[in-house]
């Protein structure tokens, strides 16, 4: 009877209403208004769960984070790494939004630009990042991406949205938008760093710079966990709408959450496929991640087979190593019957 349990799930809401980032924002300015100064952090901690700012306890936070001077939202296209990825990786890379024939093709993205009439590199030679386009380039490029979406997705037109900045932070930085500075921080935590994320908010350059060196780290077990995938690609097992990819030890446990996150994102699987992956950890243990676009509750079904939890479209649970054919059977079961 000496603490108090602050969870949105007691007064009925669900994971996708706040994130943790965002409680522990609301129960510092609860101690002190002039906290508002954090709500940025929060903002960070929420785009790194996929959280929704427009609505609900999100909303308020993300105004303290403007109405503070820390943040600013600008209208933009919504694609991951607008301020430090070249103009042509930038398209080749997006998964969201996906773009057909330029997603995955680095051929298939500079033929997109040329037909555009968009130069990917400057007078120089120098590759153009999205921040070098003039307005109408700008525009252009806006448009060819939505008309290329035509006939593939519900919402072709849905690329553009709010996109959040901090303005304390250097253009074509990582910590410049808010979802790249959350990527810094998971590569941190991933990668068993933590303290190099808490050092780049308390604005020590060593520890920023560290950070950005381990981020170029975690890209490169990013890549060697999708070279992995691929060659492995044929031997998973695999429903009509899902796929479990056991790794066993060939991929790091805190990374396969992430390797879940891209292929459910990439064109190698229906956009509507349940992703199960599966990594044994340094303890000896399974640990369990699900992704998916659908509108299957995933928590539900990881609730129920490991005693999990998450989000309805992102979750994981950690199971014994004797349990893994049991789990895997299980789970077979139960997506082939709610699929």
């Amino acid at each position: 009877n000496n603490f108090i349990h602050v969870n949105p799930h007691l007064i009925g809401l669900n994971s996708d209403s706040i994130s943790g980032a965002g409680l522990a924002y609301l129960f510092a300015k609860e101690l002190n208004q002039d906290n508002k100064n954090l709500a940025y952090i929060s903002v960070i901690g929420g785009a790194g769960d996929q959280i929704d700012f427009n609505q609900g306890f999100n909303e308020v936070i993300l105004k303290d984070a403007v109405d503070s001077g820390k943040l600013e939202i600008k209208k933009g296209l919504k694609m991951f790494g607008t301020q430090t990825r070249y103009l042509h990786k930038l398209l080749q890379y997006s998964t969201n939004p996906y773009i057909p024939g330029v997603t995955g093709s680095e051929e298939g993205t500079i033929n997109f630009l040329n037909e555009l009439g968009i130069n990917y590199k400057d007078e120089n030679g120098n590759f153009k990042r999205l921040n070098d386009l003039s307005e109408s380039e700008l525009k252009d490029l806006v448009t060819g991406v939505i008309l290329k979406r035509f006939g593939s997705e519900d919402n072709p037109e849905d690329v553009i949205g709010d996109v959040y900045l901090l303005k304390d932070e250097e253009d074509e930085s990582y910590t410049k938008e808010v979802r790249e500075y959350a990527t810094l921080l998971n590569a941190c935590g991933r990668l068993r760093k933590p303290s190099l994320g808490i050092g780049t908010f308390m604005e020590n350059s060593a520890f920023k710079e560290k950070a950005n060196e381990l981020l170029r780290n975690y890209k490169i077990e990013i890549i060697n966990s999708l070279n992995w995938f691929n060659k492995n690609k044929d031997n998973f097992l695999k429903g009509d709408k899902f796929v479990i990819i056991n790794a066993e030890d060939n991929i790091k446990d805190s990374m396969i959450g992430t390797l879940c996150g891209i292929v459910l994102n990439s064109n190698v699987y229906s956009r509507d496929f349940v992703i199960v992956g599966m990594a044994y950890t340094l303890e000896g243990d399974i640990k369990i991640s699900m992704r998916t676009n659908s509108k299957v509750d995933l928590r539900e079904i990881i609730k129920e087979i490991a005693n999990g939890g998450g989000h309805s479209n992102a979750c994981g649970a950690f199971i014994k190593k004797e349990q893994e054919n049991e789990f895997v059977n299980k789970m077979k079961e139960a997506l082939t019957k709610v699929l």
